[in-house]
C-alpha cells in the first residue's frame, strides 16, 4: 500500500490523500492534481514530469523541486549574487523541446551551500521572483510531510495492520488519517503548548473521564469534575440462599446464614456447614513418625513443614 498525501503549509494539515497499491508511481497520482493560482508546491524528485510542470505553470501556480543530474538544459541568464551569501549560483535555464515533448520550459536554477550537511544543494523552480534563500526555505518545508508520516507510523501505530485484505488496510489507514487530522486541529484551538506526542498520550489517559474538551485543552492538569449522584461506597451484593431464599450478603455476623450468638459467632442450622470452623491442612509423610501411639490420627502440619519435610 502507498499513501499519496498533499500537506497544506497552513497548520501542516493534509488536504488530499489517495491510497494505491505499492506498484503505482508517484507521478501517476500527481498528474491528476490541480492547484489554485499562487500556490507553491514543494515536491521531491519522484514528481519530475515536464508536462505536469507545464500544466502547473499554466494554472498560475509554482513548484520547487530538486534537480536531477541527467537534466539537459541551456543557461539563459546568470543572476547577480549578493555578497557573503551561501548562494554560489542563481540562473535562468531553458529546457529545449524534443520530438516527444513539443514545448520548452523556462525555469530557474538555484544552488545553496548547506552548512549542516557541508554540501551544495541545487533546486529547480518556476518562480522567477523570489530570492535564492527563500526558494531553499520553501523546499525545506517539504520535510514536514516526512514528519507527518513518521508521526502516523509511531503515534497512531500504523506499523502493523489488523486485517490482511485490501479493504481492511484502507479502512485502518483512513481511520488513522482521520485521527491525525483531529489531533492536529486540537492544538490550534488551545492556549496550552501541546506537542503531538504529549497530546495523544494524555488523551489516552482521559478516555474514561467526563471532561469539557476545550476547557481541558487549555488547562490539562485539573482533576476531572465529580459526577452528581455517584458516591464511592460499597454496593450490596444480591445472592440466592441454599433453600431458595433471596437476600443480601453482608460482612456482619447477622448477615450470614444461621443464628448469631451473643459472642457474634454463628450456630449453623441443621444441614449447613459451620462457618466458624477453620479447617487445618493435614498430611501424612512416609518418613514422619505416626503420632498418638500409632493410632493413625493425623496432626496439623505447617505449610513450611509440608513443603520442606525433614530428611
Amino acid at each position: 500500500m502507498k499513501i499519496h498525501l498533499l500537506l497544506d503549509n497552513e497548520g501542516y494539515l493534509p488536504c488530499f490523500a489517495h491510497i494505491t497499491d505499492g506498484k503505482s508511481h508517484d507521478i501517476t497520482v500527481g498528474r491528476a492534481l490541480r492547484f489554485a493560482p499562487g500556490t507553491i508546491v514543494a515536491m521531491d524528485k519522484g514528481y519530475v514530469d515536464y508536462r505536469w510542470w507545464k500544466q502547473i505553470t499554466e494554472d498560475g501556480a509554482y513548484f520547487v523541486s530538486r534537480l536531477k543530474e541527467d537534466l539537459h538544459y541551456e543557461v539563459l541568464k546568470e543572476r547577480k549574487l549578493p555578497q557573503k551569501s551561501p548562494v554560489p549560483r542563481d540562473c535562468w535555464i531553458r529546457i529545449a523541446a524534443t520530438p516527444q515533448r513539443p514545448f520548452e520550459l523556462v525555469l530557474r536554477l538555484v544552488t545553496i551551500f548547506d552548512e549542516d550537511k557541508q554540501q551544495e544543494l541545487t533546486f529547480i523552480t518556476s518562480h522567477l521572483g523570489f530570492g535564492a534563500t527563500t526558494i531553499a526555505r520553501i523546499y525545506k518545508e517539504r520535510r514536514q510531510i516526512e514528519l507527518f508520516f513518521k508521526a502516523l507510523k509511531q503515534l497512531v501505530r500504523v506499523k502493523t495492520f489488523v486485517g490482511t485484505s485490501a479493504n481492511a488496510l484502507k479502512t485502518q489507514i483512513r481511520a488513522a488519517l482521520i485521527a491525525m487530522l483531529l489531533l492536529k486541529c486540537l492544538p490550534l484551538r488551545s492556549r496550552f503548548g501541546w506537542s503531538l506526542s504529549n497530546l495523544l498520550a494524555t488523551i489516552r489517559q482521559q478516555l474514561f473521564a467526563y471532561r469539557e474538551l476545550y476547557g481541558w485543552l487549555d488547562d490539562p492538569f485539573q482533576p476531572p469534575p465529580a459526577l452528581a449522584g455517584v458516591h464511592d461506597r460499597q454496593l450490596p451484593l444480591e445472592w440466592q440462599g441454599a433453600a431458595g431464599r433471596g437476600g443480601q450478603w453482608d460482612s456482619s455476623p447477622a448477615g450470614r446464614t444461621g443464628k448469631p450468638t451473643e459472642k457474634g459467632e454463628i450456630n449453623p442450622e441443621p444441614g449447613q456447614q459451620d462457618l466458624n470452623h477453620k479447617p487445618t491442612s493435614t498430611v501424612r509423610h512416609p518418613n514422619l513418625p505416626v503420632p498418638n501411639g500409632g493410632r493413625g490420627e493425623l496432626s496439623p502440619i505447617s505449610p513450611i513443614a509440608h513443603c520442606c519435610p525433614p530428611g
